[in-house]
């Protein structure tokens, strides 16, 4: 009896990831490839700037406080921070 042929068994010396990913390329063989759209592309550039932009988002949320001076909630409250 092989103890091989088990995909969970760790006798071979493989790990569940590695026999995972194996089984997926079989997978992804058989199957046709689609292309990719431009804003698919696009969003790939510019995936790190849109991560940054929510991180910024975020942070300027969580400065808000329900007691906070008028200068304060001005510079929160604008698109640059630095407009009047």
């Amino acid at each position: 009896m092989d103890s091989c042929r088990n995909v969970n068994s760790m006798a071979c010396g493989k790990s569940s990831l590695m026999v995972r990913k194996q089984l997926d390329a079989v997978e992804d063989e058989g199957m046709e490839q689609r292309p990719v759209s431009t804003a698919q592309r696009w969003y790939d550039k510019t995936r790190i700037i849109w991560i940054a932009l929510v991180a910024v988002d975020l942070t300027i949320q969580a400065l808000r406080t329900a007691k906070m001076s008028a200068s304060s909630a001005r510079l929160l409250s604008t698109p640059c921070g630095w407009q009047s």
